[in-house]
């Protein structure tokens, strides 16, 4: 299986230098990256899926990088799925003219700039964010002029719409491979329920088709919407206002394992997560406060966040008492809004047995130790969603 990347890298190995440069940097601001290292030949449909599970593509624009045969089939597959791309330009040479027209829309960042490194960083982090804003809507066509006032609503709280109404398409099979592209470039999506929908093979197809790549999305019922109120667009935004949540996570761990802790929190946040900050209520708290003042604060966010919300479990090599405590405390209220993950190979502790833990201790990295449990709280999100 192909794993889900950040950034991928497309790149000539003659540039490595630099790039590594860039990509390490890239990596300390918690940044998940993918870049062919050696460079050898990863066939054309590991190369197809790697770019597809990418948020974004990253694409060091140099005279030997333009030459290149595999940075061309890189960056044209990028072009055909439609993906967030990130030109830097190395030096002042033109594009390769296989994709150069491709490349016209987007901006290019100058690697010679001095604050070239803080601001690119912040300029993926934008980036990532808007493609997230894009909301795929998934309906049946007999309900279209419904679902034009739920488009409406969206576009007037911030977020980009997608309704297609295929009138020209006939063919199943071309209809089916240009919905599952479109799918394929978003992350968020809203079914329209109806007696229409639920008829609907193309919307039970749609549904199963993101629910199989793991991807959020929310419902709204058509016949729930008074068509006859002056307020509609209002009355839709209020019916998809779970749409608008961030769930909450509280984050359990010991101070050995802050560093996991710490790119965890930037991954979750980045696909929508808010992360309860234990440090902003330590810092709040009065000088004169005990352990027992603290003991309690921390119950109190617990019991709060698991009423919509999840709490990770972080267990490394010296998981603390304090953490079990935690631990077992949100068990007892939501065992269900509990993820448990082992970091290390020390033992779990025995009540944790009869439940399901996430074990990543066969992975070294912490960047990559951060994606892999993000992928699978959102896996857990979309189970209690159903």
């Amino acid at each position: 299986m192909i794993n889900k990347y950040d950034i991928f890298i497309s790149y000539s190995r003659k540039d490595l230098r630099i790039v590594n440069e860039v990509v390490q940097e890239l990596q300390l601001q918690g940044f998940t990256t993918w870049m062919n290292l050696d460079y050898i030949c990863i066939g054309q449909h590991m190369m197809f899926e790697t770019i597809e599970n990418a948020k974004a593509i990253l694409f060091f624009s140099s005279k030997e990088s333009n030459k290149s045969s595999s940075v061309e089939s890189e960056i044209c597959t990028a072009i055909d799925l439609n993906k967030t791309i990130i030109v830097v330009k190395l030096d002042h040479s033109d594009y390769n003219t296989t994709f150069a027209s491709g490349l016209e829309s987007y901006d290019a960042y100058d690697y010679s700039n001095d604050k070239f490194g803080e601001e690119l960083a912040s300029v993926i982090d934008k980036k990532i964010k808007e493609d997230f804003s894009w909301v795929f809507i998934s309906h049946s066509t007999k309900d279209f002029e419904i679902v034009r006032l739920v488009r409406n609503a969206l576009e007037k709280s911030g977020r980009r719409p997608i309704l297609f109404y295929l009138k020209c398409l006939s063919n199943k099979e071309e209809v089916n491979g240009l919905l599952k592209r479109e799918i394929d470039a978003r992350h968020r999506f809203v079914l329209c329920e109806s007696k229409n929908a639920r008829a609907s093979e193309y919307v039970r197809e749609e549904v199963e088709y993101i629910q199989s790549k793991n991807r959020m999305f929310e419902t709204i019922e058509l016949s729930e919407i008074d068509l006859e109120s002056p307020n509609v667009e209002q009355e839709i935004l209020n019916l998809i206002k779970p749409f608008e949540r961030r769930t909450t996570v509280f984050i359990s761990y010991s101070r050995n394992d802050q560093d996991v802790a710490s790119k965890l929190n930037k991954q979750l946040n980045r696909v929508g997560f808010e992360v309860w900050d234990a440090d902003f209520y330590f810092d709040m708290m009065p000088g004169t406060a005990t352990g027992q003042d603290w003991s309690t604060l921390i119950k109190q966010s617990i019991r709060a966040t698991l009423d919509k919300g999840y709490v990770i479990a972080l267990l490394g090599d010296n998981h603390s008492g304090m953490s079990i405590e935690e631990i077992k405390y949100a068990y007892e209220i939501a065992p269900s809004r509990v993820l448990p993950v082992t970091l290390s190979n020390r033992e779990i502790p025995e009540f944790m047995r009869k439940y399901n833990v996430l074990d990543i201790s066969d992975i070294n990295s912490d960047v990559e130790k951060a994606r892999a449990i993000t992928e699978a709280l959102i896996s857990l999100d979309l189970r209690n969603s159903k």
